[in-house]
């Protein structure tokens, strides 16, 4: 027996002999005359020349269902949480599914029921509504599809990724939950100028779904026609540009609802109501990234010519600078020098006219000195002794004009006068 739940895997044929059925395990049992009998554990049945096939389990909890499909052709929905014992004998297929859970009043699903006494194998007419009713569920709720429900199912051209764009790519989105509430719809969309320049442009568009009648009455891939109409917009819109102008001015203009009139028409036919656009960025072609490129190394070449300029002017002016601060100095230090040289002069000057003027009154003390001998001055003068004595006087007097050092001789007449007397 073990411990194993045995399934569907186990099949055997007993000529006599028992098997258990274990609590958990169902058993369908053939005797020797093909009759069939269907053992829910837990039993120990005794079998003589018989085949014994355990059953598979299926279990669903409160968030599935079993969709169950009889011998007989009925289909039948259970609501879990339920169990069944998949029994050849009475069923042709057991599946477990997920119940679509709605969390809020923005998700919706379109669910489709077939009317009761619909005869599929009627004509079916033009103009006839196939005995098929819609009905749109919106959440909270947990939905459960009872048997001739089902629920639409949406497949949509969405984004794929290729390198660093964003490419279209149709049924890239499979679903059944609509969400009603704003979206944000990324699209990477070429662009040429019309000087023939090419690039792509990220754009983000914020778009909710404002009717679900009108969107199903639609086209079924509305992303697709929405894109179509986008690529219009983009190239009315790249015919007012140049190449040299996408990189700077494409963000600002194109961040502006009204150059997207294609876009927002088809949106609006399609259900949808576009509230807003955001720039996302621009990746230039491989013709324009190498314009670019020229005008970067051009304005870099440029801007190194520019910051050499403005150096070497610099050096020019700190080197004047430095002249005229020489200049002033050297200015300075011989105006420093006039002026001392200027002071010393008057210095001299004015020491030439004390020892003048000290000579001058020695000379009159000698004077006085012999007038009062009764000294005949004029006599003396006109003597060669008195001549000699002015003239040593006279010539004193031009060597101190001539800055000269020698020492004074101012005693010499005081030494004369002691030996005049004996001359007149």
């Amino acid at each position: 027996m073990g411990l194993e739940f045995r399934g569907g895997y186990y099949s055997k044929r007993v000529r006599l002999g028992k098997r258990t059925i274990k609590d958990g395990e169902a058993a369908a049992i053939w005797n020797m005359n093909g009759v069939h009998k269907q053992i829910i554990g837990p039993r120990r049945v005794y079998m003589f020349f018989s085949n014994i096939r355990f059953l598979d389990h299926f279990i669903a909890d409160a968030n599935e269902y079993l969709v169950v499909r009889h011998r007989d052709g009925r289909l039948e929905h259970i609501t879990g949480p339920a169990q069944l014992y998949k029994n050849p004998v009475y069923h042709v297929s057991v599946e477990v599914k997920k119940a679509i859970k709605l969390r809020s009043p923005t998700e919706t699903i379109v669910v489709y029921t077939q009317n009761e006494g619909f005869d599929s194998k009627e004509e079916i007419k033009e103009g006839d509504s196939y005995n098929i009713d819609m009905k749109l569920i919106s959440g909270p709720a947990l939905f459960v599809p009872a048997v001739g429900e089902w629920v639409h199912n949406f497949s949509w051209s969405g984004n794929k990724k290729e390198g660093d764009e964003l490419v279209i790519s149709r049924d890239q989105n499979q679903f059944q939950i609509l969400r009603t509430n704003q979206q944000l719809w990324k699209v990477s969309v070429p662009v040429k100028t019309k000087d023939n320049f090419t690039g792509t442009v990220d754009l983000s568009f914020f778009m909710h779904i404002s009717s679900v009648e009108t969107l199903l009455a639609g086209s079924p891939d509305p992303i697709a026609e929405m894109y179509a109409s986008l690529e219009a917009d983009m190239s009315s819109f790249g015919l007012q540009l140049m190449g040299s102008d996408l990189h700077d001015v494409i963000g600002p203009k194109i961040s502006d609802l009204r150059n997207f009139d294609q876009l927002l028409k088809t949106a609006t036919d399609m259900g949808f109501l576009v509230s807003n656009v955001m720039f996302r960025g621009f990746k230039a072609s491989k013709q324009l990234q190498r314009q670019y490129d020229q005008e970067a190394e051009l304005h870099a070449s440029l801007e190194t010519e520019k910051v050499k300029a403005d150096q070497q002017q610099s050096m020019v002016d700190r080197e004047l600078d430095n002249q005229k601060r020489r200049a002033d100095q050297e200015h300075q230090i011989q105006s420093t020098q006039l002026t001392h040289q200027l002071e010393m002069q008057q210095r001299q000057h004015e020491a030439d006219l004390n020892r003048q003027s000290q000579k001058n009154n020695e000379m009159l003390e000698l004077l006085t000195g012999l007038k009062r001998l009764d000294v005949d001055l004029t006599k003396f003068l006109c003597s060669d002794r008195g001549q000699k004595i002015m003239r040593g006087n006279a010539e004193s007097e031009s060597e101190d004009s001539n800055f000269s050092e020698k020492p004074s001789t101012a005693s010499k007449p005081k030494r004369i006068t002691k030996g005049l007397s004996p001359i007149f």
